[in-house]
């Protein structure tokens, strides 16, 4: 693939060349003249043949020969027996020697942990030593401090054991000379001063007693700590000693163990070399009879699988036929329904602008009907005024006629009738305005009738229009199922066609994972 050449011939040596011409690798001559040869562009490997039939395997990377090819070989189940066999022998000569092997590592390993045991020991027999020691060294300070102040304390007993009984008989007697001559105060003064040096004498006296007494047993209790420590402290440096020459010994025997265990793992190592080159070549056979049934399985089901890929494939197109005729009813049914539904819009759009109008317009009446209400009730309230008004008028004109001109009463009467002539003028306007608002009420009736008559027409179109929309909607289901089915099956056809070809991949991915050189 790269241009190089192969050559062999009647020299006898096969040989690899460049694109130019220029020799790349020679290899081992054969024996006889040789006749073919062939490279491998996947491994980069050279084949050649002689006229002997002597086939050679060389690597080109290096020149070095791989191995051999027999021009006739044996079937693979006769192979496989061969190296059956093989495998059999092997693990005969194999297991005494691997016995061998694991008794020296066991005495070996025996040793090494005879070795640490005792090693150990000694460690722990030094602690137990030296903790004794430091023992037996505390114990014998504290005797020696102890004894110090024994001795110390039986010396001040010794010194006031013959002071104190002399000194209690002069107390009695000193006291008994004061008891005969009681005016004398120096006497008895004198007598309890000898007193009071008596029990100073004889308290100091049993507090040495005690003391010697309390150091004469702690000395006894340390002496017998002591013994013990010491017995403790001479037991574990004997036993130390013991540890380290058990150390020596087994050190010294564990090289020669470990020279014994070297040869034997040696002599199990090359036997297991042999069982495991005959146990590869048997696994190697196997796989071999296994690769040539996978293959055959495999080219079987890779003829069924592009079959069913075929026929998936019809099916697809087929399914795709059919949805485009169904998506073109569909569409046709959907285009009217659409149509409906504008006109559907077009009447809500009528009906809201119509309700708004009429809304307005009902306000527009409700505003008038008030205000003709409040015109009416106006003018009848001034129209109902003026007849009293104009009787007060009269009885007031009456009073100043019989008053003689009563200036106060004319007053009265002129401003009752002054109040008159505003009221008529209010009640003119108040006519004039209710007048207005009789023409206002008027127009927003009718405006309002007018509104209610558009309201209708555009809410009746409004339902014939949505009534159209359901018709159009009912009729467009079939066609909406119909092309959902299609185009459901058309997926389905579709995932079949990537199954079956998953389903072809898969196989020819078998098939080219199974011919890849391992």
């Amino acid at each position: 693939r790269d241009g190089r050449i192969v050559s062999c011939g009647r020299d006898r040596v096969t040989k690899v060349w460049d694109q130019g011409g220029q020799q790349q690798v020679a290899f081992a001559a054969f024996g006889d003249l040789a006749l073919r040869c062939a490279i491998c562009n996947e491994t980069n490997r050279v084949i050649a043949g002689d006229w002997t039939g002597e086939i050679r395997v060389w690597n080109v990377a290096d020149g070095a020969q791989v191995g051999t090819l027999a021009t006739n070989p044996l079937k693979l189940e006769m192979r496989m027996q061969q190296a059956t066999a093989a495998v059999a022998a092997a693990d005969a000569a194999y297991k005494p020697l691997a016995e061998v092997a694991a008794a020296s590592t066991k005495a070996l390993n025996d040793l090494k942990a005879k070795l640490a045991a005792a090693q150990k020991l000694v460690v722990d027999y030094k602690a137990a030593y030296d903790t004794a020691k430091g023992q037996v060294e505390t114990y014998n300070k504290e005797i020696a401090k102890l004894d110090g102040e024994l001795k110390a304390a039986t010396a001040i007993v010794n010194k006031l054991t013959p002071v104190v009984p002399a000194l209690t008989e002069s107390v009695a007697k000193a006291k008994d000379a004061a008891a005969k001559n009681a005016e004398d105060k120096e006497v008895a003064q004198l007598a309890a001063q000898l007193e009071a040096l008596t029990n100073k004498r004889n308290a100091e006296l049993e507090a040495n007693k005690k003391t010697a007494t309390e150091r004469t047993t702690a000395i006894a209790k340390n002496k017998e700590l002591l013994a013990k420590a010491t017995t403790e402290m001479n037991t574990a440096d004997a036993e130390m000693k013991k540890a380290e020459a058990e150390v020596v010994a087994t050190t010294n025997l564990i090289k020669p163990a470990e020279e014994k265990l070297a040869a034997d793992t040696a002599k199990a190592n090359d036997a297991a070399g042999v069982l495991e080159a005959a146990k590869a070549s048997l696994t190697y056979w196997q796989a071999e009879i296994q690769f040539t049934a996978q293959l055959s399985d495999l080219r079987t089901r890779l003829n069924a699988a592009f079959d069913m890929l075929t026929a998936k494939m019809q099916s697809h197109q087929d399914m795709v036929d059919a949805a485009a005729v169904a998506e073109g009813e569909f569409n046709k049914s959907n285009a009217a329904l659409a149509e409906a539904k504008t006109t559907a819009e077009n009447a809500n759009v009528r009906v809201t602008t119509a309700v708004k109008t009429d809304n307005d317009a009902k306000k527009a009446l409700d505003t008038a009907t008030t205000n003709h209400q409040a015109a009416t009730k106006a003018a009848n309230a001034l129209q109902a005024g003026l007849a009293p008004l104009a009787a007060a008028i009269a009885s007031a004109d009456e009073a100043v006629t019989k008053s003689g001109g009563d200036a106060d009463l004319k007053a009265a009467a002129d401003s009752l009738k002054t109040l008159k002539t505003k009221k008529e003028t209010e009640l003119k306007a108040a006519q004039e305005l209710l007048t207005t608002r009789t023409t206002e009420l008027k127009t927003a009736k009718d405006g309002y009738t007018a509104t209610q008559a558009e309201l209708a027409k555009a809410q009746k179109a409004l339902t014939d229009a949505r009534a159209l929309v359901a018709t159009r909607e009912a009729e467009l289901k079939p066609f909406e199922v119909k092309l959902a089915d299609a185009r459901t099956a058309v997926e389905n056809a579709a995932n079949g066609v990537t199954e079956a070809e998953g389903g072809v991949d898969t196989v020819e991915a078998q098939i080219k994972e199974l011919q890849q050189p391992s």
